[in-house]
C-alpha cells in the first residue's frame, strides 16, 4: 500500500522517500540514511503497528479470512489503497494525478538512496504510472496479478476483484473513519519521532564538541554540490536502464515516456 504510507507522510520528500522505503530497510539500518529519510522508516514501521492492531482493520481481516485465508491483511492493504486512489482529491485536495507526478519527480532526485530492491523495478514503477492505477479495478488486477506471478501468493484475482466490486461501499464505510485516525496518528508520531531525532543530534553535538553552524554560502555550496550529485547519478541510471525503459514502453504501448519528459 504504497499510496497511503506516501500521503500519510506529510509535504515533506524525503520523509516520503523514507516511507515508500521502509519494507526495504530493516532493524537500525535506517541510521544509515539522511535524517529525513530515517524518519519516513521509522513513520512507516509506527503506522504498519498502528494499522495491524486497529479494531476496525481486525475486523475487516477477520471477515476476509474464510474467502482468502492468510493473505486477507495483503488484501485489505490493497483495498485500502484502491479506497484512497479512487476518491484521493477528497482527502488531499489535489488531483491524483498532479501528487503522483510530483511524487516520482521526488524518486528521480533522491535516486541515490532507494535500496538495491527499488533500483531494480523503480523506472517500470513511474513509466507503467503504477500509483495512479491503483484508482481503477483493471489497476488493481495489474497489481494482484504481479503479487501473485513474482511473489506466489495464492490469491484468486478474479475473486478479489468480484469481492471489491460487490462491498466497494461497504468498504469505504470503514475505510473512511480509519483514515480520518490514522492521519492524526501519522501527525502525532510524527512531531514524536521528530523530536527524538533532535535529542539524538544534540547529545551527538554536546558529545563531540562539533560547532555546527554553517555559514549561508557554505550550506548554499552543499547543496548545489549534492543537486550536481543527484543529477549526475540520474543520468547514469538511465543509461544503465535503457533496456529496462525500452521494455517498460513496449510492454505499456507508450511510444514515448511522457512521465519522465512532461514533470
Amino acid at each position: 500500500n504504497y499510496l497511503a504510507h506516501i500521503f500519510l507522510s506529510g509535504p515533506n520528500r524525503k520523509v516520503q522517500l523514507g516511507n515508500f522505503v521502509g519494507d526495504a530497510v530493516k532493524g537500525s539500518s535506517y541510521k544509515n540514511y539522511p535524517p529525513d529519510i530515517a524518519k519516513g522508516i521509522q513513520l512507516h514501521r509506527a503506522i504498519d503497528d498502528y494499522t495491524d492492531h486497529h479494531p476496525a482493520v481486525c475486523e475487516v481481516v477477520h471477515r476476509l479470512q474464510p474467502e482468502f485465508g492468510r493473505y486477507s491483511g495483503v488484501l485489505l492493504d490493497i483495498y485500502f489503497d484502491y479506497l484512497l486512489a479512487s476518491r484521493f482529491e477528497s482527502f488531499s485536495g489535489v488531483s491524483l494525478r498532479r501528487y503522483t507526478r510530483t511524487f516520482y519527480l521526488s524518486l528521480l532526485i533522491n535516486y541515490r538512496y532507494l535500496p538495491v530492491r527499488f533500483k531494480r523495478f523503480i523506472w517500470h514503477f513511474i513509466l507503467t504510472d503504477r500509483l495512479r492505477k491503483y484508482a481503477t479495478l483493471n489497476g488493481i488486477r495489474e497489481s494482484l496479478n504481479i503479487m501473485v506471478e513474482y511473489h506466489h501468493i495464492d490469491i484468486s484475482v478474479d475473486k478479489a476483484i468480484r469481492y471489491l466490486e460487490e462491498h466497494d461501499e461497504e468498504l469505504f464505510a470503514v475505510f473512511q473513519p480509519f483514515f480520518i485516525e490514522l492521519q492524526s496518528f501519522a501527525l502525532n508520531i510524527s512531531i514524536i519521532i521528530s523530536h527524538n531525532f533532535k535529542d539524538e543530534e544534540g547529545m551527538n553535538i554536546v558529545s563531540q564538541g562539533v560547532n555546527i553552524l554553517p555559514t549561508r554560502y557554505l550550506f548554499f555550496v552543499s547543496h548545489v554540490v549534492d543537486f550536481l550529485h543527484d543529477m549526475l547519478l540520474i543520468a547514469c541510471a538511465l543509461w544503465n536502464q535503457l533496456p529496462v525503459l525500452r521494455f517498460s514502453l513496449a510492454s505499456t504501448e507508450m511510444m514515448y515516456p511522457p512521465l519522465l519528459f512532461t514533470l
